[in-house]
C-alpha cells in the first residue's frame, strides 16, 4: 500500500488503473519476500534472540519519529525545517549504530575508541542517546528557523489550548443564554395579562359591575383639574 499509493501513483503513473496498481502490489510483496531472506544472515550477526533483534532496531530508526511527533504535539513552536533536521541527524546516528554493530560482530573495533563505545553499548542506553540529541536538534533548528504561520498553530493542538478555546468559548456563549431568558420574559408577562383578561370575562356579573363602578370611580377622580 505504501509503495502503490504513496509513491508509484502520485509520482510515476497517477492514472494507474486498479488492476495496474493490484500487479505492482504483486511484484513489491515478492521483491519484499526475497530481500527478507536475504537478510536471514543479519539477523543471526545481530543476536541469536528475535526479541534483541527487534530492539535493536527500533532503538536505531525509531527516535526521530518520537521526537517529531513528541514535540509537534506538545511545541507550536516546532517547524518543518526542525523536523528535517531531525530525520537526518537522527537517521545518521542510527545507520551508524546498525550498520557498525553488524560489521563489528565480524570484525570487533579497537578497544578504547569512541567507535567501540557506540557500536557496543547497549540498545536502549543508544535509544535514550539518539532520542536526546534528536530533541535537541529539533529544538534548536526550529528556534533559528521562522515560526510556523499562525493558522498551523492558532487550533487547539495542545491540552492548554484545549482549555483557552473552551473558556473562551463558555464566555461568549453567556451573554447568548441571558439575551434568551429576558426574550422570553414578555412573553410570560403577556401570557399572564392574558390569563387575567380571560378570567375577568369570565367573572359573575356583579363582579364585572363593581369592577365598572370601580373604574368609573377612578376616572371621575383623575378628571381634568
Amino acid at each position: 500500500s505504501l509503495i502503490c499509493l504513496d509513491l508509484y501513483q502520485p509520482y510515476y503513473r497517477p492514472n494507474a488503473s486498479e488492476a495496474e496498481l493490484v500487479k505492482v502490489g504483486r511484484i513489491v510483496c515478492f521483491v519484499l519476500g526475497a530481500l527478507t531472506l536475504v537478510w536471514l544472515p543479519i539477523i543471526d550477526l545481530l543476536s541469536d534472540q528475535i526479541f534483541v533483534y527487534l530492539n535493536s532496531i527500533q532503538m536505531c530508526f525509531t527516535p526521530p519519529f518520537v521526537t517529531i511527533y513528541f514535540l509537534g504535539v506538545l511545541w507550536p513552536r516546532a517547524t518543518s525545517r526542525g523536523a528535517e533536521a531531525t530525520f537526518i541527524v537522527g537517521y545518521i546516528l542510527g545507520i551508524y549504530r546498525f550498520v557498525g554493530e553488524v560489521v563489528a560482530s565480524v570484525n570487533p573495533p579497537a578497544e578504547g575508541t569512541f567507535h567501540a563505545w557506540w557500536v557496543g553499548i547497549n540498545v536502549f542506553h543508544i535509544g535514550g542517546i539518539i532520542w536526546a540529541i534528536c530533541i535537541a536538534t529539533h529544538i534548536g533548528v526550529s528556534l533559528l528557523t521562522e515560526p510556523p504561520p499562525e493558522h498551523q498553530t492558532g487550533w487547539p493542538l495542545t491540552y492548554e489550548d484545549y482549555c483557552a478555546r473552551r473558556a473562551a468559548n463558555e464566555r461568549r456563549a453567556k451573554p447568548k443564554v441571558k439575551s434568551m431568558q429576558l426574550a422570553v420574559e414578555p412573553v410570560h408577562s403577556r401570557d399572564a395579562v392574558a390569563g387575567a383578561t380571560r378570567s375577568a370575562s369570565g367573572a359573575s356579573p356583579t363582579a364585572a359591575a363593581a369592577e365598572a363602578g370601580r373604574n368609573g370611580a377612578a376616572a371621575t377622580t383623575a378628571g381634568p383639574t
